[in-house]
């Protein structure tokens, strides 16, 4: 099961919500005179979520497709696991939007390695990502490209994923599936039904039709259109021109998402991950760290073999620790590769392969990457049984390829030209197994150049950090110069002042349990989880409230062409056997990720299965299968957080749970001594000696205005990371709360007054289910009194969650002074 990283996390919920609000709007579908559906605007936080803006004419229809649907963007940068970040997509479009767990979906990507790359894990069912597919849809899934063949009862019975490897969606190659046969006839109404066609065409106008006929083509093309797939699209960026919007407009998707490191304008971004949430994570190797050469390329190739050296001897001692198998590799750039190009001036694949040699290095630690030649091809360069240790390439690498076994990269070519030098900065970024070291130099990327001055390399490596969308880390210093040392990033301490004379401000306060005499801290895992009791959740009343569309049960299978239902014509008799899609993995998987005990799920799950059938028939669920498994897993999904609440409020009745303040540190908690900084500023009232302001967005920089404007009145105040080792507070839900500000208010030069703890919360935020908890919980800890283990203190707490809008207002109440 893969462990979704917290950036990741946030990005799954923002498509969620985004589709739960869909969901919402798609009940207010409105129909045009000229029968266009579409979906309304959902407010200014989802403008323009669609490319056609008015309704169309029949001919507009013809050559655009036939149906507004909504269109977002996800900006992932390089490193970010968008292919994780698409199957989750389709994840949260089956369970919210999807009429069942079938269907097509449609991949895109743009070059050749991540479409192999993407398909072969797919297809490999022991991947954790196929394993994600067979948990939504209960095993039933299909892995497809255009060369495959598929029938209708493919897409009937599964949820089929067709990838597609797209280089450029005008391209002859890209039409050719709009034109070929290779789509099942059953797709369509046979040629002597003229009626069904007819009504066929009526709906999906676009279709394409045989040369010189009114027949519809049996072209996968077609197949695609009449499906309204879900469609993800990766690289979004470059699939964006006029031509393309009309292109993957014709393919009549229900739904688009894009996947892209550098969104254009226009591409209503819905979730955005910036390159320091990368960083946090674990996932990039930062500094990168610059070294210049004399000008000769074989000095450059001397000091790479020593740095890699290097490398790989601390990577064996961190393996010798525990850690995982490290083996750093050098990407070397050259000017030419080509057969019949050495010794023309410029510095060829060869002349390095060989240099190498003359320096010791064996020929099978030495491998080519180029156009003519490639000598990586089918291996794995992760392997322990992997012997590359040098990676020769002019720009075959540039696009499409990640190692993170690649530390260096070695630049032949002149820094001030352009030569593909932006674009392989990319590839030495992923950190090895996703786990930042305890070796620094483990952690960060090198970069050896020989020709050109060092500002010029260095706005060459920024450039290309803007490209894989990590422009936040290039502008806060992330590109360090060797040979002119500026510190990346700095560790800072709590001033002496503050830590000298108001070090009680630092300890705040957290939940312990008490048992008898005996206090330890409080465990959702242990205090609430085990304590929720399942057999409470009536199961009978659940299944008694859904509101089931009244379908009249029939013992044979209707025939719907294109999901046209009594368009297309008489139900006839199904060629094919009948087949259910409601069983019990329909909602096992489901229940399991809210429950998260795989025994009690299934029990759970099987008592449904079995009531759920003895009121309604097969076909009637199958007919309504996502509003019963949304609507079930909501009612579980209630039961569990009225559950939790009641557990926690009981422990807190018994004075059982209690809010304590202690200096013990196994139980309560003290702000760190240090924090790191980059590019830190100095700050009159900070907690720290120096503040990262870069790090903090639009409305957190108002609200440390606002501080500062009170400073007379303040002793300290800190920004709270979102982070280990960061003050958090424990609710009655699994996920922690971490309140953004902390800020104590004196009472006199020698006395603190109380701690302000706040939230705050931008206003597209407002008003949703996060926010409404960590409100509600903020406002059960001001009523709750506080416990003193250990020690005293002579102040209070306050805690607060501030929407958008309100800051300068409750700031100033807080913090300012009355004039009566």
């Amino acid at each position: 099961m893969i462990q979704l990283k917290k950036y990741q996390e946030k990005v799954v919920d923002e498509i969620t919500s985004f589709f739960v609000d869909l969901n919402t709007e798609k009940e207010k579908i409105n129909r045009s005179e000229e029968g266009c559906y579409f979906w309304n605007y959902l407010g200014n936080h989802y403008s323009n979520h669609q490319w056609q803006d008015q309704p169309m004419t029949g001919s507009e229809r013809k050559k655009k497709g036939n149906k507004r649907y909504p269109r977002v963007c996800v900006k992932i940068p390089t490193g970010g696991g968008k292919t994780l970040i698409g199957i989750e997509s389709i994840k949260a479009y089956q369970n919210i939007l999807a009429p069942k767990r079938t269907g097509l979906i449609v991949w895109m990507v743009h070059r050749e390695s991540i479409y192999t790359q993407t398909l072969e894990r797919l297809k490999n069912k022991w991947d954790p990502y196929r394993q994600i597919l067979d948990g939504i849809t209960g095993n039933r899934v299909l892995i497809k490209n255009k060369e495959d063949s598929i029938c209708q009862s493919d897409v009937e019975n599964n949820l089929v994923v067709m990838m597609l490897m797209i280089q450029k969606l005008n391209s002859t190659s890209f039409r050719k599936i709009f034109e070929d046969g290779s789509a099942d006839s059953d797709f369509f109404p046979s040629e002597n039904n003229i009626g069904a066609q007819q009504e066929l065409l009526k709906e999906f106008r676009n279709l394409d039709l045989i040369e010189g006929s009114e027949q519809i083509k049996h072209s996968l093309g077609n197949m695609i259109r009449v499906q309204k797939p879900y469609v993800i699209v990766d690289e979004f960026h470059r699939m964006f021109t006029d031509k393309s919007k009309e292109v993957l407009n014709d393919l009549n998707p229900s739904c688009l998402i894009g996947l892209s490191a550098t969104p254009k304008k226009g591409m209503n971004i819905i979730s955005e991950i910036t390159g320091r949430e990368l960083d946090d994570e674990e996932m990039v190797k930062f500094p990168i760290r610059v070294n210049s050469a004399s000008n000769h390329w074989k000095s450059m190739i001397a000091s790479i073999i020593s740095k890699r050296e290097e490398l790989e001897e601390k990577a064996i001692i961190y393996q010798k620790n525990g850690g995982e198998y490290i083996r750093p590799i050098a990407l070397i750039q050259v000017e030419r590769t080509g057969k019949d190009q050495r010794g023309k001036g410029y510095i060829h694949s060869d002349d390095v392969r060989e240099y190498l040699e003359n320096q010791g290095i064996p020929s099978g630690q030495i491998a080519e990457k180029s156009s003519q030649k490639n000598e990586i091809k089918n291996k794995s360069l992760l392997s322990k049984n992997s012997n590359i240790r040098y990676l020769i390439t002019k720009e075959a690498l540039k696009e499409g390829w990640d190692c993170s076994f690649a530390y260096i990269l070695g630049i032949i070519p002149n820094a001030k030209s352009d030569t593909g030098i932006t674009q392989l900065v990319g590839r030495i970024l992923r950190q090895p197994n996703q786990k930042k070291t305890k070796i620094s130099e483990l952690n960060s990327s090198y970069v050896y150049f020989n020709e050109g001055r060092s500002e010029e390399m260095i706005n060459q490596i920024i450039k290309g950090l803007q490209k894989e969308g990590l422009s936040d880390l290039s502008e806060n210093g992330g590109v360090q110069d060797e040979n002119n040392q500026q510190p990346f990033k700095e560790e800072v301490s709590i001033k002496s002042k503050i830590f000298k004379k108001f070090e009680n401000s630092l300890f705040l306060p957290t939940w312990v349990v008490k048992d008898k005499e005996n206090y330890r801290k409080f465990s959702y895992s242990v205090d609430i989880k085990p304590k929720i009791n399942w057999d409470d959740f009536e199961i009978k009343r659940a299944i008694q409230e859904l509101y089931l569309k009244d379908i009249s049960n029939k013992k044979t299978e209707t025939i719907i062409h294109a999901n046209l239902e009594s368009k297309v014509g008489k139900s006839v008799e199904s060629k094919y056997s009948p087949f259910s899609i409601f069983d019990l993995t329909t909602y096992l998987c489901q229940i399991n990720q809210i429950i998260t005990n795989p025994f009690i799920a299934y029990k759970i799950a099987e008592n449904i299965h079995k009531q759920i059938l003895k009121k309604y028939s097969h076909n009637l669920l199958d007919k309504n299968f996502n509003y019963i498994k949304k609507e079930l897993c909501n009612k579980l999904k209630k039961f569990k957080q009225q559950e939790e609440e009641k557990i926690f409020n009981s422990l807190v009745k018994n004075q059982t749970l209690l809010l304590s303040v202690s200096n013990n540190r196994s139980l309560g908690y003290q702000i760190p001594e240090t924090d790191v900084v980059y590019h830190g500023k100095k700050i009159s009232k900070s907690l720290y000696e120096k503040v990262d302001l870069d790090s903090l967005n639009n409305l957190e920089l108002n609200i440390t205005e606002h501080i500062e404007d009170h400073k007379k009145h303040i002793l300290w105040w800190t920004r709270n990371k979102d982070k280990k080792g960061w003050y958090s507070i424990q609710g009655w839900q699994k996920k922690n709360i971490y309140p953004d500000f902390i800020v104590a208010k004196k009472k006199s030069k020698k006395r603190v007054d109380f701690i302000y703890i706040f939230e705050s919360k931008g206003e597209h935020l407002i008003g949703n289910a996060d926010t409404e908890y960590k409100n509600t919980v903020l406002k059960r800890l001001n009523e709750q009194r506080i416990e003193f283990i250990g020690f005293n203190l002579n102040h209070k707490f306050d805690f607060e969650l501030i929407k958008q809008g309100d800051e300068e207002t409750r700031i100033r109440e807080k913090l300012g002074d009355r004039i009566l």
